[in-house]
């Protein structure tokens, strides 16, 4: 199975990724992210480094297709009084559209 992942930068999803590319039955990992995963490598992983996570062109949405599962895991940014959150939502055919919206907590 194929599955995209964001935030493995991070605490949490640096460790929800080891546990991805230790499961015998996901077999290609796309792992979005604001920079590289330089401590990674693992051929089951590609990263794919996004300046802007609400923009996704041509050559990422290529990466993202055949996905079967997305877990998103990033984009919690805190201000004075809110905390916005980035949800993607993706169609069920295998990422053929990706829509972005915003709300605030």
């Amino acid at each position: 199975m194929k599955i995209v992942l964001t935030g493995a930068t991070g605490f949490v999803g640096a460790e929800v990724l080891q546990q991805c590319l230790a499961n015998p039955a996901i077999s290609s990992i796309v792992s979005l992210s604001r920079r590289p995963l330089d401590s990674v490598s693992d051929p089951k992983l590609k990263v794919v480094v996004l300046k802007d996570f609400t923009v996704y062109d041509g050559e990422v949405m290529k990466e993202l297709e055949g996905a079967e599962a997305c877990i998103w895991w990033v984009l919690v940014s805190y201000s004075i009084d809110r905390i916005y959150r980035s949800l993607l939502l993706l169609d069920c055919e295998g990422f053929g559209n990706c829509y972005i919206s915003r709300c605030a907590c």
